[in-house]
């Protein structure tokens, strides 16, 4: 799959490709866009989520739509714990039920009531105010459980990824665990367990990433994603972007190591195509 909008260049894509592309990545807001409005389903902005895509796939309901949905309204990057654990478990005590009910909604009514959400996504960093760090992922577990209940009782063929970013492999200090084994009943009920992963570590270090998260989701019986892999441009000056063939060489060599089905095989993966990392 890639990342590419609108919806309407993805024909370019799938020319050059020379097939049909299954799945994107798709979202429903940033923390830098609350309260706009989002044609993506043509949902209103609500409390607690936000929007900012401007394409809809109402035309390509044979795409899946791999979409990032955010738990916590505000906050900003690096919000503090004490923010993050209060939205929790206002989320998971149903403050916000009848936003995740509209959402949920909005997929069914786009013909895409299968898609893949990616639940508070990249759960293990720091600049997203639904962060599992700093002790709060009980909280975290407890929001994400209560979303996708309420989400699978308005349309029950939605699935969903819990995936994380860079560290998602390391210790996490308050567990004494890995980041993405912070939330234990998270990984029992999800559909699809992942990690995104760019060119800005080295190989080693992202193919261990990459063995790690596989091999948990093999554990826990789930397939395997990869949201957002890609090239990092160097918009910081740390050395890393432009053209990496032994990266994406190294990727495909990967992923063709994987079984073709059951537990650990892939179950999407979205090449980011961008003019700059995000």
């Amino acid at each position: 799959g890639v990342d590419k909008n609108p919806v309407t260049e993805l024909a370019a894509i799938e020319t050059w490709l020379g097939r049909k592309i299954t799945t994107v990545a798709g979202n429903f807001g940033s923390a830098t866009n609350a309260g706009s409005t989002n044609p993506f389903f043509e949902p209103r902005a609500n409390a607690g989520c936000y929007f900012d895509k401007k394409e809809t796939y109402r035309t390509r309901t044979d795409v899946t739509v791999a979409t990032t949905l955010a738990m916590v309204s505000g906050g900003g990057g690096n919000a503090p714990a004490e923010f993050r654990r209060n939205f929790f478990n206002a989320v998971a005590g149903g403050t916000y039920d009848a936003t995740w009910r509209e959402i949920a909604q909005k997929f069914v009514a786009g013909g895409h009531g299968d898609d893949v959400v990616r639940l508070g996504h990249e759960s293990d960093a720091k600049f997203y105010p639904w962060s599992i760090r700093d002790g709060v992922h009980k909280e975290y577990e407890k929001a994400w459980l209560h979303v996708r209940s309420v989400m699978k009782a308005v349309a029950p063929d939605l699935r969903f990824d819990y995936q994380g970013d860079g560290p998602f492999d390391q210790i996490n200090p308050a567990t004494g665990t890995s980041y993405a084994e912070s939330a234990p009943e998270v990984l029992k009920v999800a559909d699809i367990i992942g990690v995104d992963v760019y060119d800005s570590k080295s190989w080693s270090a992202n193919k261990a990433k990459l063995d790690y998260i596989q091999k948990l989701a093999t554990k826990y019986g789930k397939k395997f994603s990869i949201p957002e892999w890609g090239l990092r441009v160097d918009v910081t000056g740390s050395g890393f972007g432009g053209d990496n063939p032994s990266f994406i060489q190294n990727m495909y060599d990967w992923l063709n190591t994987l079984p073709e089905s059951g537990p650990g095989s892939v179950a999407y993966h979205n090449y980011f195509l961008k003019n700059k990392h995000a």
